[in-house]
């Protein structure tokens, strides 16, 4: 069910410059507030916005788009107003599903999104897909958050689950004055939170590539999982996060792993990231199981440790734009 379109088995199906207000609600899942569901592949939808409530209790919820295969959203907003809830698994607040080379650019999510399973502040679970440039973040002094609950939640500020790439772009995206890369960013700024999971500033559970991407929002795990500042849980080889920065509080219980950069990590490649002690709390870079391969050790450089698991810098900060700003010009990773 969806806001403009319910479903579409149609390829090349286009939608653009469309608004939803109303409310949206599956009576089993797939709920969107553009459009429920995208089987055919080469659906598009660009320019589109939703201010409109989705919920469904079978889970597949999306501010924008439910589920797609193929899919392309473009500058896509989900407003304050557009909260996204589910009692199943599956919540984004731009797309709860995407698969097969599907892509989302330069869209923004403003609005709570809760929900049990994988859940995401731009998307639920992508595969062999692609997020660039999109922030999740609030619009105005009201505290939105993405909120994972049930069993074994996987949590993030972008994506619940990554499989395939999250990353900034020189090009284009949400503009965020202060900042490097011609002031666009993929980042987070909101509360993620799950309970008895995996939460992560960026992505709950990292299975593929993150990206010069940038997390700023409290990342909070209970129960006996745990939270990082970019990934909660990486396990598995030929995964990798690069190029990242987290200034974020991380925080979890005893019965868990907390980490400036990673919750648990088991696998995958860590390189030339950072995050900040005095905001993350965290003395370490990876909470627990840090049997993965760590590089970018390198000596110092003017007072900055570039070591990926460093905490600096020796000093607070006085701005924080401009700490972030010296960071990612230090950073060697230019792209995917």
């Amino acid at each position: 069910m969806g806001g403009i379109v319910g479903t579409s088995g149609y390829k090349n199906l286009s939608i653009s410059s469309c608004a939803n207000s109303g409310a949206v609600s599956a009576v089993r899942s797939r709920a969107g507030g553009i459009l429920g569901d995208a089987s055919g592949t080469g659906t598009a939808i660009t320019g589109c916005t939703n201010a409109g409530a989705i919920s469904s209790p079978g889970g597949t919820v999306g501010g924008i788009l439910g589920a797609g295969k193929g899919a392309a959203l473009e500058s896509c907003t989900n407003l304050k107003e557009g909260s996204v809830t589910t009692n199943g698994t599956l919540a984004g607040g731009v797309a709860a599903y995407i698969s097969a080379d599907s892509t989302i650019t330069k869209c923004e999510n403003n609005a709570t999104v809760r929900g049990g399973g994988s859940v995401g502040g731009i998307c639920g679970e992508l595969y062999d897909s692609l997020v660039e440039a999109c922030a999740n973040q609030n619009s105005d002094t009201e505290q939105q958050a993405v909120i994972g609950t049930g069993k074994t939640p996987r949590v993030g500020g972008i994506a619940g689950v990554n499989q395939g790439t999250i990353c900034s772009t020189a090009g284009g995206g949400t503009a965020i004055p202060g900042t490097p890369m011609g002031g666009f960013l993929c980042w987070n700024s909101m509360t993620v939170t799950a309970s008895d999971g995996w939460a992560g500033g960026i992505a709950g559970v990292n299975e593929g590539t993150v990206l010069e991407v940038c997390n700023t929002g409290r990342v909070t795990a209970t129960g006996t999982a745990g939270a990082g500042g970019i990934a909660g849980l990486m396990e598995k080889d030929n995964t990798n996060i690069a190029g990242c920065i987290n200034t974020g509080l991380v925080t979890a219980p005893a019965g868990g792993t907390a980490g400036g950069l990673i919750g648990r990590r088991t696998g995958g490649a860590l390189a030339d990231s950072y995050w900040w002690k005095y905001t993350t709390g965290a003395a370490q870079a990876i909470g627990g199981g840090n049997t993965g391969v760590v590089t970018g050790d390198q000596p110092a450089d003017n007072g900055k440790d570039r070591r990926a698991d460093a905490v600096i810098p020796a000093a607070n900060p006085a701005n924080l734009d401009a700490f972030v700003q010296s960071l990612y010009a230090a950073l060697q990773v230019t792209g995917p």
